[in-house]
């Protein structure tokens, strides 16, 4: 959303920027066109760019954008309204959904369950996607999921229950989803990328702060109805490119194996 949001409310036009605000439906898609040079800046979370950065892509992050905050949590582990689960133990044996193995929706959960006594390789993940999720809790075709929003809010107390809030887990406040581009094309754009990266920061300081504002941008581009979102629990923005704000994530993905040795956040922003 912050794209959308820095384009309707003029931050890009600001800064001097003519931005083209492309809808892209997963990280992988965004990644490839970064790549390949279709698009010059993208965004996706921060678990599917550093797997591409240690891979050899030739990223670099260039803004921090989305974060999640136990003060606005907007994503949870979810069952089925009536399920029987209470405990990290009852997911031992059990289903659980998550947007992509070994993503943050999969770490997160994981993470929870060891921290709670209980032994995430006994429980099966498999991948769906969060729109997808309530209805297969209530099927019971699996038996817990990662939900975020706005299908919490429009599920939450009347087919599912909130079971854990997971990512808090990994840290209080940690971002998401960064902004970034290949090292070629900062380097020979970096005044711009620099300006780019400045309107972002000035449109996550208005948008955490005007509620109302952002929700008539955000139904928009979604197509959410706008009384949901004036009520759901929805994305705070970070507005400053801080190593510790993406150091618990790394760290995360060491603890599970996501990565084979730790990493410095630092290391992966443009310099």
């Amino acid at each position: 959303a912050e794209g959308y949001y820095a384009q309707d409310a003029g931050f890009f036009k600001k800064a001097g920027l003519d931005v083209e605000v492309v809808g892209m439906t997963t990280g992988a898609q965004i990644s490839a066109a970064v790549a390949g040079g279709s698009i010059d800046i993208g965004m996706s979370n921060t678990v599917q760019l550093v797997n591409a950065m240690t891979h050899g892509a030739p990223f670099v992050i260039v803004a921090a954008g989305s974060v999640y905050s136990n003060a606005i949590p907007s994503s949870a582990l979810a069952v089925a309204k009536d399920s029987p689960l209470r405990t990290a133990r009852d997911l031992e044996g059990r289903t659980c959904s998550v947007t992509a193995l070994k993503d943050l929706t999969q770490i997160g959960p994981a993470l929870w369950m060891q921290h709670n006594g209980a032994d995430p390789s006994k429980t099966r993940f498999v991948e769906i996607p969060f729109a997808e999720v309530a209805a297969a809790l209530d099927r019971g075709t699996i038996d817990a999921g990662m939900l975020a929003e706005p299908w919490l809010s429009v599920a939450n107390g009347t087919t599912v229950r909130v079971f854990a809030r997971v990512f808090s887990d990994i840290a209080p406040f940690f971002v998401l989803s960064p902004w970034f581009s290949t090292a070629d094309y900062y380097r020979a754009n970096t005044d711009l990328v620099r300006r780019f990266s400045r309107a972002i920061y000035d449109t996550a300081r208005w948008v955490n702060t005007h509620h109302h504002e952002t929700a008539a941008i955000l139904a928009k581009y979604a197509k959410i109805d706008p009384a949901i979102l004036e009520h759901m629990s929805r994305s705070s923005f970070a507005t400053a490119l801080d190593p510790a704000q993406f150091q618990p994530v790394l760290t995360a993905m060491y603890k599970f194996g996501a990565i084979d040795k730790p990493l410095q956040a630092e290391t992966l922003f443009a310099k």
